[in-house]
């Protein structure tokens, strides 16, 4: 099965065998995100392989699950990684995010949308909204 990228691109091939489903909405963006820095040749495709790879074989080596969920965070991890790396983001911004997504998620009641505000961005001490 190939996924196609739009604007003609096949960036990403993937075999029938490979479960591509997404669990939760986090793991299609962040496909969705490596695929843009990809098309955008802001990360090329052996960068993004090796990232990949050293965060699977991480994940292997501390004897996580070999589970979809440990894929998603190893992909995002590498991501992550990858984004700091080329500069396009530092890890102490990627921190800040998190901490505000956390921050959101605790005053969010059960069952409701998390969303991202001012002031979830401005209870960890830098307003990272304000690059969005």
């Amino acid at each position: 099965m190939a996924f196609e990228v739009p604007g003609g691109s096949n960036l990403l091939k993937l075999s029938e065998t490979i479960n591509a489903t997404f669990y939760k909405p986090w793991h299609a963006t962040a496909f969705a995100l490596v695929i843009a820095l990809l098309e955008r040749d802001l990360v090329s495709r052996a960068e993004w392989a090796a990232a990949l790879a050293k965060q699977l074989r991480g994940a292997r080596q501390a004897n996580l699950a070999d589970s979809d969920e440990t894929y998603h965070q190893s992909w995002l991890a590498a991501l992550e990684g990858v984004v700091a790396d080329k500069q396009l983001t530092t890890h102490a911004e990627l921190q800040h995010f998190r901490n505000a997504w956390l921050a959101a998620a605790d005053r969010t009641p059960h069952g409701k949308p998390i969303v991202l505000t001012h002031v979830d961005s401005a209870s960890v001490g830098f307003d990272c909204l304000a690059k969005v």
